[in-house]
């Protein structure tokens, strides 16, 4: 198919990052294409396995892109505390919404629910412009324009390229930037459990030696599970049958909510740490996934992704605003400079503790202990990881 009219971006990938990035530019007036697969369904009666803490911050940019009341439509569970305790050693530490003067923390939600909601609203985006369903197969530099051929068959025209489309990055790879990869050893393995008890609106994360186990509250009093574990461990923990699965699962969770009555479908994903060298080459920027990955055990890759999309959405409408180009290295610049340092420090942060807290040495132990009691004997240290966790830090 020959190229269409000129275009401002496309955007490559239409999960949260992409889909937030893409209505963000619309509503500012950028003509903008996303292309992906079809656009999530709403969930429907079963819950999904991925699911996601959206803090406070993530929470007020989907408002401002209108998507937040279709969201609250839909499964949420807000929750106002978190609860964290060392298996070994029974030292245990609350973080409370009111450390730092809030209602709630977070909330967890599916991921096709906040997916969807935002494709909603894009479609309604007077800049946004359809494309067929697909994915970007190459793109070459035509002037000042870039020509994107796309797996459906399309030649789209724009100024700019945005790699939205995951930690594989299609985007990522044919415009030249490398990447730095950490393998953790490790699976997580994900589910849906029923407890005797209640959530109580609380996420609860024990650390064990092989590594974290976090509860995390469902809108129906379930709650999804994240169970960090080495290869191994969670081929067996797949491979177990849904009687044994509970056992275990209550046995290392130290029983916190009674028995686990009920577990739905398990699924295993492997974790490592991925970053890019580089947020932008050429006419190309990355956002998310594509450019960089974390640890889940403190739920911030979502929150990140957003954050990313918000960021690059102001930087290039400010530039334009300057009559400048919005796709220039001098903007897009601008851009990593803001996101970069972040999501270092976010990055550096999870593998410290992950070094921490997944690690059985005796004398790690005692320096967890310490850390847990100096934290929990200060307001205000609980107070800074809680604007921490809620994206309120400066």
């Amino acid at each position: 198919m020959s190229a269409g009219a000129p275009l401002d971006v496309v955007v490559a990938g239409g999960g949260m990052a992409g889909a937030a990035t893409s209505l963000d530019l619309a509503r500012r007036g950028f003509s903008v294409t996303l292309v992906d697969h079809p656009a999530p369904a709403t969930p429907g009666d079963e819950y999904g396995l991925r699911v996601s803490s959206i803090n406070l911050r993530s929470e007020a940019s989907l408002r401002r892109l209108g998507a937040w009341p279709a969201i609250a439509r839909g499964r949420l569970s807000p929750f106002d505390r978190i609860c964290v305790w060392e298996h070994d050693t029974g030292h245990e530490l609350v973080f409370d919404a009111a450390d730092a003067g809030v209602g709630h923390l977070a909330h967890i939600l599916e991921n096709d629910l906040v997916t969807a909601a935002l494709h909603r609203c894009l479609r309604d985006a007077a800049g946004y412009v359809p494309a067929a369903p697909g994915r970007v197969e190459s793109f070459a530099r035509r002037g000042e324009m870039l020509e994107v051929s796309t797996s459906a068959g399309e030649v789209l025209r724009c100024r700019l390229l945005v790699g939205a489309d995951g930690a594989a990055s299609r985007v990522r790879a044919l415009a030249g930037i490398d990447s730095r990869v950490f393998d953790y050893r490790q699976r997580a393995v994900v589910a849906r459990v029923k407890c005797e008890q209640e959530h109580g609106g609380i996420a609860r994360q024990v650390f064990l030696p092989t590594g974290p186990l976090a509860f995390l509250p469902l809108a129906d009093g379930t709650c999804s599970i994240v169970w960090s574990l080495d290869p191994a461990g969670a081929a067996e923990m797949l491979a177990l049958d849904d009687a044994a699965f509970r056992a275990a699962l209550e046995r290392s969770f130290e029983s916190r909510l009674g028995r686990v009555l009920d577990t739905g479908p398990r699924a295993a994903f492997p974790l490592k740490r991925m970053h890019a060298t580089r947020y932008h080459a050429g006419h190309v920027a990355l956002v998310g996934d594509a450019c960089h990955t974390v640890h889940p055990l403190a739920g911030l890759g979502a929150n990140q992704g957003i954050a990313d999309a918000e960021a690059l959405a102001a930087v290039l409408d400010r530039a334009r605003e300057r009559g400048q180009d919005f796709a220039s290295a001098r903007t897009l610049g601008a851009y990593q400079r803001r996101r970069r340092p972040v999501n270092s420090a976010t990055l550096a942060t999870m593998d410290v503790f992950h070094f921490i807290f997944a690690n059985d040495s005796a004398a790690l132990s005692r320096i967890r202990a310490r850390a847990l009691g100096l934290v929990d004997s200060s307001r205000f240290a609980r107070g800074f990881f809680v604007r921490q966790a809620c994206g309120l830090a400066p």
